[in-house]
């Protein structure tokens, strides 16, 4: 298992929860929770890239965000700021990648 990657299973606090497990990823000392396959591939689609998105949402896709662009963020906009840093980003996508690993069984 990959540094900093361990499991919980969530329904050991609740058992009346559907049985699944929950993959926390710990890099740059920021620890990431993901839920499922689909959460994790686009947080490493979004650490892949090398020069990273805007935050400005364009105003045909406001309905998609609650009709305003002032009430909601994009999932990246609630990271802090260091992890953008292109160390940083590099470290934190290799550490996703280790984390599908875990997720595909092939750790």
């Amino acid at each position: 298992m990959p540094k900093g990657l361990w499991t919980i299973e969530a329904h050991n606090k609740n058992p009346t929860l559907a049985p699944h497990e929950s993959v926390f990823v710990d890099v740059c000392s920021f620890t990431f929770r993901f839920e499922g396959l689909p959460q994790l591939e686009r947080a490493i689609a979004y650490y892949e890239q090398k020069i990273l998105p805007s935050s400005i949402i364009p105003p045909k896709g406001f309905h998609d965000y609650g009709g305003d662009s002032g009430e909601a963020q994009k999932w990246y906009e609630r990271l802090p700021l260091f992890l953008r840093e292109e160390p940083k980003r590099r470290k934190m996508a290799k550490a996703l990648r280790g984390a599908r690993a875990y997720f595909d069984g092939t750790r």
